[in-house]
């Protein structure tokens, strides 16, 4: 495998071939180009410029994003557009091709990427980030449990605080030296997907598993053959030989009918050449059952749940919306796309401490019950969209306990440094 350094002449050849998505004057982009310009960020080519969401939902935007490159490489423009749409609607991911990059934005009224399969220039403004003591937003990962010094922590702190700055500044080059010193010379291995560090020289999992959903679920089909396909094709992906991964997808489709969703990794057999997602639901209910709640209540609105989903999934949106409005009038349901699920009432959020965030030896014993109880003080403030009570509470946890919420990961922390959202909002940070 050929690796092509950031900012060389060649990862510039392959960026410019990977957008225009053509041959230019009848030169055909190689494979390995086109590999090479997906190694900017992570698989995708494309560098995540807001704080990085859970492991899973980025496995899922990175898929979409590769399957979006793939589209506008072929001259799909359509499919482009539909993943673009798609990235927005289900994930908030706003795409920026001149850059090369994504964030996730709490605008709702943001636009997608500009443009014919996103073509257009989308370019941005970031304001400087303070990212607190350590300097970066990296946490080290629970399974590394190697003896590190005080000294060789400030070291690993200090470049990955390097890193990232360079990486913020566009200046790949210097964040890949970073990044290889940081292998080579302290066996430190950095996952920008999950935005965690390891310091025992053991490489991130790759994860292989697939779920089967779909509308059909009792068709016979030969299953062991079908994951065991799809763990060569993880494998190749891996190793970002595209081409072979590419040819496994296929022949999963031609031979068993089957189709792969790499966004939310289920796999489903097609239904009359149609696919209709997680139709019979990955959905669940995320509130308790009510004491005077009628016996086949959850079992309907669960159906009505189920069935806007597959409109969904077939891209009515039209019906959708009015399921979701008959669930809100007629039975009082609140749907949450984010967590797939649904609740009687408005939802409140669910935070907990930081599991990074261990308690310093001086810390009041009280201080972890005080603080949860303002912060779900202020998530049920949100749910209720009183935002001045939200805003008053959120000041006092700043100002008084040094404590920042995470809305995103839903988490809380002491004084961990959290940049700055761009786009303001009521009850926000």
């Amino acid at each position: 495998q050929l690796v092509i350094p950031r900012g060389s002449f060649l990862m510039k050849i392959a960026m410019l071939l990977l957008t225009l998505g053509r041959p230019v004057s009848g030169f055909m982009a190689p494979t390995f180009l086109r590999n090479a310009a997906r190694t900017l960020s992570a698989s995708s080519g494309y560098d995540c410029l807001s704080p990085m969401p859970e492991p899973e939902k980025f496995d899922a935007i990175e898929a979409l994003l590769i399957e979006r490159s793939d589209a506008r490489y072929a001259r799909d423009y359509d499919r482009a557009d539909d993943i673009r749409d798609q990235l927005k609607d289900e994930f908030s991911v706003a795409v920026y091709d001149r850059d090369n990059a994504w964030e996730i934005r709490e605008d709702k009224g943001f636009r997608g990427g500009g443009g014919r399969g996103g073509r257009g220039r989308g370019g941005f403004d970031r304001p400087p980030v303070d990212f607190g003591p350590t300097g970066h937003d990296y946490v080290r990962n629970e399974k590394d449990t190697s003896d590190l010094s005080d000294e060789r922590l400030d070291e690993i702190n200090s470049l990955l605080a390097e890193r990232l700055q360079a990486k913020l500044s566009r200046d790949f080059g210097t964040a890949d030296a970073i990044q290889i010193k940081l292998q080579q010379e302290l066996d430190v291995i950095v996952h920008d997907g999950y935005k965690e560090w390891r310091g025992d020289g053991t490489d991130f999992a790759f994860k292989t598993a697939y779920k089967r959903t779909g509308i059909d679920m009792d068709s016979p089909i030969d299953e062991e053959a079908v994951n065991q396909l799809i763990k060569q094709r993880a494998a190749a992906r891996k190793n970002r030989d595209y081409t072979t991964a590419d040819d496994i997808k296929a022949q999963i489709e031609n031979e068993f009918n089957v189709h792969l969703n790499d966004a939310m990794r289920t796999w489903e057999v097609k239904v009359e050449g149609k696919v209709y997602g997680s139709a019979n639901s990955q959905w669940k209910r995320g509130d308790e059952k009510g004491s005077d709640e009628a016996d086949d209540f959850e079992t309907t609105v669960q159906a009505l749940v189920d069935e806007r989903e597959k409109a969904r999934a077939a891209r009515d949106y039209d019906t959708a919306d009015e399921i979701r409005d008959r669930l809100s009038d007629e039975f009082g349901v609140f749907l949450q796309n984010r967590e797939r699920t649904w609740t009687v009432g408005p939802y409140v959020a669910k935070y907990k401490r930081d599991k990074f965030d261990r308690p310093s030896p001086d810390e009041d014993e009280d201080f972890a019950s005080t603080v949860q109880a303002i912060v779900d003080e202020r998530a049920d403030a949100k749910a209720n969209k009183d935002w001045d009570t939200a805003d008053d509470l959120r000041d006092e946890l700043n100002n008084d306990f040094n404590v920042y919420v995470d809305d995103r990961k839903m988490i809380w922390k002491i004084d961990n440094g959290p940049p700055p959202r761009r786009g303001g909002g009521r009850g926000r940070f």
